[in-house]
């Protein structure tokens, strides 16, 4: 959506005879600093970089709307043992939400909640949650 946002700015300033490039550059020195630091920064922003390389538009809509109903049934405020995390073959959980932080840092993590079967970053899902 930013992207899209960006773009009509660029084509608006190309048509008044202005050079566009400047402004992409602005974009990209902003998308660096709101980048978060360390190696989980960079971990979670090369996966989504891969993610946006490998899914169509239509797909990355459909997870990252999947990905804003997780979020916010985290924020629903209860502390039930119903969220199931996944990584390659081993499924850990049910486990509470306020237990989800302590796994942050433990790799390629997928979350979802009881049976939805709809698995999500759990990266994704805990940046989310913090923005």
């Amino acid at each position: 959506m930013k992207s899209q946002a960006l773009e009509q700015v660029a084509q608006r300033l190309e048509a008044n005879g202005h050079d566009p490039g400047e402004l992409h550059a602005l974009q990209e020195e902003l998308d660096l600093l709101e980048r978060p630091p360390g190696l989980w920064g960079r971990l979670t922003q090369n996966v989504r970089d891969y993610a946006a390389r490998q899914w169509d538009a239509e797909e990355r809509a459909a997870y990252l709307q999947i990905c804003d109903a997780v979020i916010r049934q985290l924020q629903d405020g209860s502390d039930l043992r119903c969220w199931f995390l996944l990584e390659e073959d081993v499924v850990i959980g049910p486990v509470r939400r306020s237990q989800l932080p302590f796994f942050e840092e433990a790799g390629q993590l997928l979350i979802c909640r009881d049976r939805d079967r709809k698995w999500v970053s759990l990266a994704a899902v805990l940046q989310g949650l913090d923005g």
